[in-house]
């Protein structure tokens, strides 16, 4: 494993340290021990889970600002937060998932690994009534479809802040821009890219945020699922 993902990386202009590389390899073995304890992944092929997590998750590395304090929403089993944190020891980031065994799993990677990270077992809405507008970039990766996941990240995000969404499809944006609007961003950019040694094909988007999310942002009683803006 440690060979491919340092070939991987390098064919993306990454350069890891063998610290580096040990961390990603200890973070793998530990998901494939949590995962077979409760549902954590259906990615376990270590070929697959370098391309698709790993690689994948550092897609996004380089439009993290240095020092930014970040928060991952949904961060399931760590992505692509883990993997960013493994590569930039200047960020800080917050992971939060509503599942607690998700949660034991994402602590203890972060003890094991000593990342600068903090670990809460809580809900994106719950989140925003007592860390609204407070972070410089919100990540999110296989969570929900565009328009509810901007009712999650935005009301968190600083104004100036940074929405950072891994999407597989561009147009993905079209279904969520009304919310853009309503919840205070505007698209930046959008950045396709194709992971080496592989077809598979994603993008990032990119989402500032200009002005306040008004207060009423995000609606209780899953509204941003059901009725989304």
């Amino acid at each position: 494993m440690q060979d491919y993902l340092i070939s991987v990386a390098s064919r993306m202009g990454i350069s890891m340290t063998d610290k580096q590389v040990s961390d990603f390899v200890r973070y793998y073995d530990m998901m494939i021990d949590y995962n077979s304890r409760f549902n954590l992944t259906r990615i376990v092929d270590q070929v697959d889970a370098v391309l698709k997590h790993f690689a994948d998750s550092l897609a996004g590395m380089e439009h993290i600002p240095s020092g930014a304090k970040c928060l991952d929403v949904g961060s399931g089993a760590g992505l692509p937060a883990i993997p960013l944190l493994i590569m930039r020891e200047d960020i800080h980031y917050t992971l939060t998932d509503s599942i607690g065994k998700k949660t034991t799993f994402l602590q203890d990677v972060v003890d094991t690994l000593s990342l600068n990270a903090t670990v809460l077992n809580t809900r994106a809405e719950d989140l925003a009534k007592v860390r609204r507008e407070n972070y410089d970039i919100v990540t999110a990766r296989a969570v929900a479809s565009m328009s509810p996941l901007c009712e999650y990240c935005l009301p968190l995000l600083k104004v100036g802040g940074r929405m950072i969404a891994y999407k597989t499809l561009p147009s993905e944006y079209d279904e969520g821009a009304n919310a853009v609007k309503v919840l205070g961003a505007q698209l930046r950019e959008i950045v396709p890219y194709t992971i080496p040694d592989s077809d598979y094909s994603r993008c990032l988007i990119l989402l500032d945020k200009v002005r306040p999310t008004p207060p009423r942002y995000p609606r209780e009683g899953g509204k941003a699922r059901k009725s989304p803006l």
